[in-house]
């Protein structure tokens, strides 16, 4: 197959001939570990490893070569732009026809997760020390726990980097990245592969998601939906639940720019509703219900996808659902982003080629336009080579990081707010 490099929305589109190749690709690397471990059983995989050479700087990250071939799926700028307004359905010769693939298999079954989970989360807990044992795997390598906990203890951040994490939420951390590529995304992306409509159905509609999500008109709509899933009147997906709560925060924070509201996002919101209680002591605590149910985790999530990538939606929802449950501040979460970006460029990379795809859906694509890409995504074989290859990327970074070294946490909110203007254009 071809060595040169692979833009990393390729995997994407993978048409028979290079699916074929990849299988056997896949066929001889099974074949060679099993002989491997065969000869080697008693030997460290670290120390197998030897020298390696891995960039240290927090601002570049190796890339995974993959080994499949096909057109990227973004436009000549580097992003899909060609969006028409919201809730204007797409016509047939709309920019994401492009992204139709021809399926390389069957998808994977639902239920699978166990064969492809990167990081099993932990069935110890360390709540007053590190474990002297115990480790995660991924992919057949071995990363000790002990050191990665004591490297989340090297962390620091806020502005004075005197903020460190408590032993309690390290183990929170690890339990999230654990988790990142632990979901198959066929699970998460049911409720539009299983969409009987074709055509011009919005993918956030096949969701059961407003099309309309901006403005005013969109803040009392999500806000109302929100408050149903919260009151457990109304049942999403996963996925649609966090992109739900992503399009909410990003809208919230538009208003509060351009919206010149005379007042809290929170109370502009309720004036909105004329089911809300407009006495004093009521609009308090519904104001600190929007901020802290709806607007808060909406926030949380958009740091992970605008710094992770948008395929943590897919892969990791059990680390999203760590971070929102355990109530990570924001330098909680600026050091467990960084973290992960130091320590795991290969998954980074897996998660950051489905952005245009995610982007894609929260912007109105229709079922017609993804359906394709869907069936690449979620295609078993694809997914067993980006595994293999984000987890050697993660294996060779961590050999390079030195758990004694006090290391700052980067100011992952500034990134994810400067990122905004990729769903909303004109923010």
């Amino acid at each position: 197959m071809s060595s040169l490099p692979i833009h990393p929305r390729d995997v994407l589109s993978l048409n028979e001939d290079t699916c074929a190749d990849l299988l056997q690709e896949a066929q001889m690397i099974e074949s060679f570990e099993v002989q491997e471990n065969r000869s080697n059983a008693e030997v460290d995989p670290l120390e197998s490893l030897g020298a390696v050479t891995s960039p240290k700087s927090d601002a570049a990250y190796p890339t995974p070569p993959l080994s499949v071939a096909s057109p990227p799926l973004t436009s000549s700028n580097g992003r899909i732009t060609q969006h028409q307004p919201i809730g204007t359905p797409l016509s047939t010769d709309s920019p994401y026809a492009s992204l139709e693939t021809t399926p390389t298999g069957p998808a994977t079954p639902f239920g699978s997760d166990a064969i492809y989970s990167s990081y099993p989360t932990p069935s110890t807990s360390y709540v007053n020390s590190p474990p002297a044992e115990e480790s995660c795997t991924l992919q057949g390598l071995r990363i000790p726990s002990q050191s990665r906990f004591r490297y989340l203890q090297s962390g620091r951040a806020g502005k004075n980097g005197t903020d460190f994490l408590e032993q309690i939420k390290i183990e929170k951390i690890l339990s999230a990245e654990d988790s990142l590529l632990a979901q198959e995304p066929s699970r998460l992306l049911q409720p539009l592969l299983e969409c009987s409509e074709a055509g011009i159905l919005p993918s956030l509609k096949a969701l059961r998601l407003p099309v309309e999500w901006k403005g005013k008109g969109g803040a009392v709509k999500y806000y109302r939906l929100l408050e149903a899933v919260k009151e457990k009147t109304l049942v999403l997906s996963p996925l649609a639940k966090r992109i739900a709560q992503i399009l909410f925060y990003l809208n919230c924070t538009w208003l509060e720019k351009h919206g010149q509201l005379g007042a809290t996002v929170a109370t502009f919101i309720l004036n909105a509703c004329p089911e809300e209680p407009n006495t004093p002591e009521r609009m308090k605590s519904r104001r600190d219900n929007i901020t802290g149910c709806h607007k808060r985790p909406g926030k949380r999530c958009w740091m992970l996808v605008a710094c992770l990538g948008a395929g943590v939606l897919l892969h990791g929802a059990d680390a999203i659902d760590t971070v929102i449950n355990s109530n990570f501040t924001i330098p909680q979460l600026n050091i467990f982003i960084t973290f992960v970006l130091r320590t795991r460029p290969g998954t980074v990379h897996l998660l950051r080629s489905l952005d245009t795809v995610v982007e894609a859906i929260m912007l109105g694509a229709s079922i017609a336009d993804l359906r394709g890409v869907f069936r690449g995504i979620t295609d078993a074989t694809v997914r067993q080579a980006q595994l293999a290859s984000a987890s050697a990327a993660d294996q060779e970074a961590w050999t390079e990081q030195m758990t004694e070294d006090i290391w700052q946490a980067m100011d992952a909110e500034s990134i994810a707010k400067k990122k905004i203007p990729d769903i909303i254009r004109d923010f």
